[in-house]
């Protein structure tokens, strides 16, 4: 969404918009992108980073915007939730299915 100052006393018009959000802020994630991409290697020394540390963040920018395909980063940290309750829910279950054996063979 780009606003723009102008007419009577300095008010503000909106130009730039999309319906869902998408296209709120793509002209200035295209400089940015364009910024570390011209300059790849300059840029990578001046802020003291690997170059491929830069690929990674261009890479996860456009799929987090929709600009590329693949996992969003929120999505990523839902399924990394996920797989660990799932691993603490297997751990329960082993608990349980030995503690039912246990007690199954008490009661013999």
């Amino acid at each position: 969404m780009a606003w723009q100052g102008g007419g009577a006393a300095g008010s503000v018009t909106r130009q730039d918009h999309d319906v869902d959000g998408r296209q709120q802020h793509a002209g200035e994630r295209q400089d940015i992108k364009q910024w570390a991409v011209d300059g790849a290697p300059r840029r990578t020394e001046q802020l003291g980073i690997h170059p491929e540390a830069l690929r990674t963040w261009v890479k996860r920018s456009e799929i987090d915007a929709g600009d590329r395909t693949g996992t969003t980063s929120s999505d990523a940290e839902r399924i990394a939730q996920l797989e660990r309750e799932n691993q603490e829910l297997r751990r329960a279950n082993a608990i349980l299915k030995s503690a039912s054996a246990f007690f199954a063979s008490m009661s013999r």
